[in-house]
């Protein structure tokens, strides 16, 4: 349950442009690229939204190349996944946070906005069904 929510909410943010690091684990790194503008992100979903998310930063990313981590498990659902992608659509609109079509024009960063292949699933479509 833990990779479908995952893919979900993948999924949910590629179609609102907010970039995703791609990976293929549970995990869902949302580049924001600047330690303060983070911070912001993060206090402002717990704020105005009610939901924690980790603001991760330098040394444990590289500079420019700071991100939210969030981590869907089993016990989340559709529900709130939507809640969560509509608290950070409106927090990336509000802010003018930087989308993956900003970051492609500015020559990609963390694998967001590059012509790199995504990574394969750890989990296979016939695993998950």
């Amino acid at each position: 349950m833990q990779q479908i929510n995952t893919r979900l909410l993948k999924n949910r943010l590629a179609q609102l442009d907010i970039p995703v690091v791609p990976n293929p684990s549970h995990i869902v790194p949302v580049l924001v690229g600047e330690a303060e503008t983070c911070k912001i992100a993060s206090d402002q979903l717990l704020r105005e939204h009610g939901i924690y998310v980790q603001s991760i930063n330098y040394p444990t990313v590289a500079k420019g190349e700071e991100r939210l981590r969030i981590t869907p498990t089993p016990g989340h659902n559709e529900k709130m996944a939507d809640y969560l992608v509509n608290a950070l659509e409106t927090i990336w609109r509000k802010n003018g946070f930087k989308r993956v079509n900003d970051w492609k024009n500015l020559g990609g960063r963390a694998g967001v906005g590059t012509n790199a292949p995504n990574p394969k699933p750890i989990w296979t479509d016939s695993q998950l069904s």
